[in-house]
């Protein structure tokens, strides 16, 4: 079955957070400078704006179903549990959203509280994610993380929550992290034992305030490399599946909605600056909130894309997993063969160590090879470089 006639995906953008991390390079506004009632009205105005989205975007599903709904920012969970309900049953409703789906909020750690956390999971949340980010106060503060982490307690509470997948978000090689100081981390994770966590190497995002303070260097990409090295290699020891560049998981809990971004499968984002692939055709809402408010209808730009452009982008993601991409997934997807002179590239690439070759008869999988993990964009720009 060809991906893009598979259950979608549901992605709602809540552009909202108290304050803004200075690693954040995404469209957000602060709260926490507003009137707790001007705050107030503001989200359940946006969350009356994402409603009635919902309504009218749903013929274009076109009846498909979505199995996964993810609340993502920002930060989600300034939304109350009453509007994260009312949003769910707008989703099965309105978009077909299924009895099982998949469905996750992000959380962070100064929102959380186990009676808050179980009214999102009465709600119908059934995966929290913690932005737990750094463990160590020094290390919050060197990256510009403002939400408050209140002690390790927090999060073996978060654990105690029943009835959840528990997922935690956690950044290796912020600047004086060292290998052993990532260790420690790691085998804390261990001890919390999340069933999924998002490990990140730092990355400087151009015009934030954390690029503008730190520049890269040797030394700080050959740290960071060991830092997360350290992380990979005692989550793997620890029955982690290191399933994507950035993501470890228990058997059973890969993130089934992140998945879809990776496999070049169907998705409909609602919200200000959310985007959307559906039909194998991408767009985008590029209004602000103000805009989106003040809009009663749906206002999407297309992202027109050629094929060349989709080849590309199905390898730079599907290169990311553990699994790879296999040539009969892409002529599945895009109707065609792998171009000839990527081939080439491909092969340059196994025999400099970077991705292995895996042939299955007349099929073959492309996946990186521990070297290439380390250097995945890298790989994806030289593996896609001649179809650019």
């Amino acid at each position: 079955m060809n991906p893009q006639r598979a259950h979608a995906g549901i992605y709602l953008h809540i552009p909202f957070c108290r304050a803004k991390c200075d690693y954040c390079g995404f469209y957000s506004i602060p709260v926490d400078g507003m009137p707790r009632a001007e705050s107030r009205a503001l989200l359940a105005r946006y969350v009356q704006r994402l409603v009635r989205e919902m309504k009218l975007r749903a013929p274009s599903l076109d009846g498909r179903g979505a199995d996964t709904l993810y609340l993502g920012g920002g930060t989600p969970s300034l939304l109350s549990p009453e509007m994260v309900e009312r949003l769910i049953e707008n989703a099965q409703r309105e978009l077909g959203l299924l009895p099982h789906a998949e469905i996750t909020i992000e959380c962070n750690p100064e929102d959380f509280s186990p009676a808050r956390t179980g009214e999102y999971r009465d709600a119908g949340v059934n995966r929290v994610v913690l932005g737990v980010q750094a463990f160590r106060e020094v290390e919050r503060r060197v990256i510009g993380r403002r939400a408050r982490l209140a002690g390790i307690e927090v999060l073996h509470s978060f654990m105690d929550v029943p009835g959840i997948a528990h997922c935690m978000d956690y950044i290796a090689g912020a600047p004086g992290m060292d290998r052993v100081r990532a260790g420690e981390d790691a085998r804390l994770l261990l001890e919390l034992r999340p069933e999924h966590i998002s490990a990140y190497m730092l990355t400087l995002e151009k015009g934030t305030p954390l690029a503008a303070r730190l520049a890269t260097s040797y030394e700080l990409e050959r740290t960071q490399r060991e830092a997360f090295e350290s992380v990979m290699d005692i989550l793997e020891a620890g029955g982690y599946d290191h399933y994507e560049v950035s993501n470890f998981s228990l058997p059973g809990f890969e993130s089934r909605h992140n998945l879809k971004y990776w496999r070049f499968m169907p998705y409909l984002g609602a919200g200000a600056s959310a985007h959307s692939f559906l039909g194998g055709e991408r767009c985008y809402n590029a209004q602000t909130v103000e805009e989106y408010l003040a809009d009663e209808g749906v206002t999407l730009v297309r992202d027109e894309r050629s094929w060349n452009a989709a080849a590309v982008e199905l390898i730079m993601t599907g290169i990311r997993l553990s699994t790879g991409v296999a040539a009969s997934y892409f002529r599945e997807v895009l109707g065609r063969e792998i171009p000839g002179e990527m081939l080439r590239t491909l092969g340059a690439l196994e025999d400099e160590g970077l991705v292995l070759i895996d042939r299955e008869g007349p099929d073959f999988r492309v996946r990186l090879t521990r070297e290439g993990f380390f250097r995945s964009d890298e790989v994806a720009f030289r593996a896609t470089e001649p179809l650019l």
